[in-house]
């Protein structure tokens, strides 16, 4: 009887300590991956992951941070944050050699080419900032070939599945893309680094002095909760 007692015993312990063991391996990556995001700063609203999500979107409308990259379903694990509606990036390729490089921008047979309005370049001194403005039918397609800007998009279509969203590209030569902004999305950018920037735009309309596709809003407006300072840290 004692040593049916003890058998038994020694059962119970050795599937406590296995379950003990089953749990905690099953349980690391949760917790591993857990207190990674809430340590690494959301990109977005640079509050550290877990206090993002408990921050609720701002109702007043001055200038409160919505956080809609949480509406949006922004994964802060992966740091992967999903793209207002109708915005797109194409990588650029520089193909290089002893002479030189040859890179293409934007060609008509390329899937996101729409149409053909004009070409024009604008020369940016570093720190200015060209912001806030968008268009009721023109679509942008900006390249930044020399030096290196901010691009911040403030989604302001209350019809859009992304409305309130807003999302930062660094462009130029350290990040070679072309960054694609629809109608009606407001944006801007700011020259960063020690030198000019250079950034060529091929937007789908020719611009009309008598009648501008141009509308604006202060860099620094209440209405778009964006901040163009350095992230420092």
């Amino acid at each position: 009887m004692h040593a049916r007692t003890l058998r038994r015993l020694a059962v119970w312990v050795a599937a406590a300590w296995l379950i003990t063991i089953l749990s905690a391996e099953l349980l690391h990556p949760l917790i591993e991956a857990d207190t990674h995001a809430a340590h690494r700063e959301c990109p977005v609203c640079l509050f550290h992951a877990d206090e993002c999500y408990r921050r609720p979107p701002a109702a007043d409308g001055k200038g409160g941070f919505p956080h809609a990259h949480s509406r949006f379903g922004y994964n802060h694990l992966t740091m992967e944050k999903p793209l207002i509606d109708g915005v797109q990036l194409k990588p650029l390729i520089a193909h290089a050699d002893e002479r030189g490089y040859l890179m293409e921008l934007l060609r008509c047979d390329d899937p996101l080419f729409q149409k053909f309005g004009q070409a024009y370049v604008s020369l940016n001194y570093p720190g200015v900032i060209r912001a806030w403005h968008w268009h009721e039918r023109q679509t942008d397609f900006w390249v930044v070939v020399k030096g290196m800007v901010k691009a911040a998009l403030y989604d302001r279509r209350p019809d859009s599945p992304t409305f309130g969203m807003i999302n930062e590209f660094f462009l130029g030569e350290h990040h070679r893309v072309l960054l694609v902004i629809p109608a009606q999305v407001a944006h801007g950018y700011k020259t960063i680094g020690v030198e000019p920037s250079l950034l060529i735009n091929f937007p789908t309309e020719p611009y009309n002095r008598a009648q501008p596709d141009e509308l604006r809003l202060p860099y620094d407006t209440p209405e778009i909760p964006y901040d163009w300072g350095i992230r420092m840290g």
